[in-house]
């Protein structure tokens, strides 16, 4: 039986027969939408969708559309009770793997999902949940680590630097939640679904990288051992990638630190000059200071040799 800490392996499911006289009730049409009025109620048949959709074959796809369709919903995303969209994201998750490789979900559905998705997984954290709910957020974990079906992000993040914020969220949410107490089962399957993604990607879009080489600095290890031993793994992984980061942050680091210095060399030269200035306009104003006294002393002498001139000053008086 399933313990509090890993749900049980999920296998390469066998296919299984599927009749239309069988059809699980959860796959009727409107199952999910007549028990919106009641989270109780709605829960329950969230619960009853999650279990068919595990007994169903990878691409066995058939009497799954209207399912689909009610489970890219807005209100279900995003519903005020967390269970339910922990729920809504398991289911989500299953009908990824059935569908996989596609997604019968638009591309604004996708991101929406996913971001339901990131935030459930921080329930992976033991004790931050009730059983129940870490036992579902584990088995979505397992889910996303097998089937690889977070590979659907990468497009988006390459077209919008918000979708890499989805993400940037599920790593941190994943290597901030697992505990050393946890089977090493749990930290594999979180670094297969960070590295399944960044192997996908034609260059490392800059906030991923950051995310995850931070979380290799002592004062994170100090407060999350295993989540800074599974960025380890990701990093000896994900070499290639994440070294082409460093390295252009260390050229960003280096550019900025040498027009740093270029900058004070000319505030420097800036203000060498300004001195300068002032002591050529003090130099100016001395010699004009001395050629002033030299014409006073010049008149002075002519007045004084000038006899007339004397005498002419001396009748005024």
């Amino acid at each position: 039986p399933p313990t509090p800490s890993m749900p049980p392996k999920r296998g390469n499911p066998a296919p299984r027969a599927s009749s239309d006289a069988g059809m699980p009730r959860a796959f009727a049409p409107g199952f999910l939408s007549r028990g919106r009025d009641s989270a109780k109620d709605l829960r329950a048949r969230l619960e009853a969708a999650h279990e068919a959709l595990r007994d169903v074959a990878q691409g066995d796809r058939q009497r799954l559309g209207d399912l689909a369709a009610a489970l890219g919903d807005d209100d279900l995303l995003h519903h005020t009770h967390r269970a339910v969209r922990l729920l809504v994201a398991c289911c989500a998750a299953e009908i990824l793997r059935i569908y996989a490789p596609d997604a019968p979900f638009s591309d604004d559905q996708v991101k929406s999902i996913f971001a339901v998705m990131a935030s459930q997984l921080k329930a992976i954290a033991p004790g931050a949940d009730a059983d129940e709910e870490h036992l579902l957020a584990l088995e979505l974990l397992t889910s996303l680590a097998e089937v690889k079906s977070a590979v659907l992000l990468v497009d988006f993040m390459e077209e919008s630097a918000e979708d890499v914020d989805i993400f940037v969220a599920m790593i941190v949410n994943l290597l901030d939640a697992i505990t050393p107490a946890q089977p090493g089962r749990v930290s594999a399957c979180v670094v297969e679904v960070v590295c399944s993604v960044i192997e996908e990607m034609g260059e490392l879009p800059p906030a991923v990288g950051d995310v995850i080489l931070a979380r290799l600095l002592p004062s994170y290890a100090a407060a999350h051992p295993a989540g800074a031993e599974a960025a380890r793994s990701i990093v000896c992984r994900c070499v290639r990638p994440l070294a082409d980061h460093l390295c252009a942050r260390l050229r960003s680091v280096l550019a900025t630190s040498s027009g740093a210095k270029a900058d004070s060399r000319a505030a420097a030269g800036d203000l060498g000059a300004g001195e300068s200035d002032d002591e050529s306009q003090a130099g100016d104003d001395e010699e004009a200071a001395a050629d002033s006294g030299d014409d006073a002393g010049s008149e002075a002498s002519v007045g004084a040799a000038d006899p007339s001139t004397a005498a002419g000053a001396a009748r005024k008086q």
